[in-house]
Order: structure tokens, then sequence, then C-alpha cells
């Protein structure tokens, strides 16, 4: 992991699963290279466990916004996405309370959604990582060293546990 430089924009990429949602922040560094700055996940609620993917798209970006507050005000940021939420709530004729208040949260922010072109992007986050199993504390080592094996450039993550 990095901390950001100054000045340039940082890159979000969201995962989400039936069970869980996720985001990951990194930055192009000097050399070209994109690298982590930070990461968060959490489990839905039996209540969000109902949404539709693109919902929980929403969910995802609205909670890494709140644990990443400083990140998203300090920066510009391009949203790395296979389906873009911040249209899907521009584009909504009626919102819901819930899709209001989080279009409201988000509208503070700087974010540009860009497509996300898999060959472009080693550090797209896999919803994999959210998986139940990945839940229980013990399993997490054992999840992340396999993410690592598949992907070679987190291994900045292996120092975190």
């Amino acid at each position: 992991m990095i901390a950001p430089s100054p000045g340039k924009s940082l890159r979000i990429y969201l995962a989400s699963t039936t069970s869980a949602i996720g985001a990951l922040l990194a930055q192009e560094g000097e050399d070209g290279v994109e690298r982590p700055v930070y990461y968060v996940s959490r489990q839905l609620s039996n209540a969000e466990l109902r949404y539709l993917e693109t919902e929980r798209n929403c969910l995802t970006l609205v909670y890494a916004s709140q644990r990443l507050r400083h990140y998203f005000l300090s920066h510009k940021l391009l949203l790395m996405v296979k389906s873009d939420p911040l249209k899907y709530l521009l584009t909504r004729p009626v919102l819901s309370g819930r899709l209001a208040r989080w279009l409201l949260q988000l509208s503070e922010f700087d974010i540009t959604c860009t497509k996300l072109v898999r060959s472009k992007m080693p550090l797209e986050p896999r919803a994999s990582w959210f998986s139940p199993k990945c839940v229980e504390a013990q399993q997490l080592t054992r999840h992340v060293k396999y993410c690592l094996d598949y992907n070679p450039m987190l291994s900045t993550l292996v120092t975190l546990l």
C-alpha cells in the first residue's frame, strides 16, 4: 500500500456479492504502476441482502465515501466500474428515500465514472474477495494468500496481515 500523492487522481474499484461489499482505492505511481491506497469491505445486513445488484454497487460507493471521506474530498476520483451506479441514480425517474439520500451524499465529491477495461486494471477487485468463506477471520489469511498468488501486485497487503 502507498500513501496517495497530492494532486493526482485516485481510482476506486467496487465489488459486491450477495453477502458482502467492498471497495479498493488505488493510485498510479510515478513508474506508471497502479498501487493500492486503501481497502474497505463489510458484510451486508439482512435488509441489504435483498438489494438489486445495481443498488449494492451504489451502497458500496456510499460506504466507501463514508469510510474514505478524507480521500474523496481531497482528490479527484475515477470510478472504475462495469456499470455506472451514479448514472443509475441520476436516470431514475423517481428516487426513493434511500436512493435520494445516497445521491445527495455523493454529490459533494468530484467523481467521474470510467468503464472498466480488464487488461489495464490489475487491481480490479474480484467478487471472490468478498465471498462468505472469507468472512471468518481464520479463513481470511488463506484467501488473501490465494488472491496474492493470483495477482502478485497485491503483495503489499501481506504486510497488513
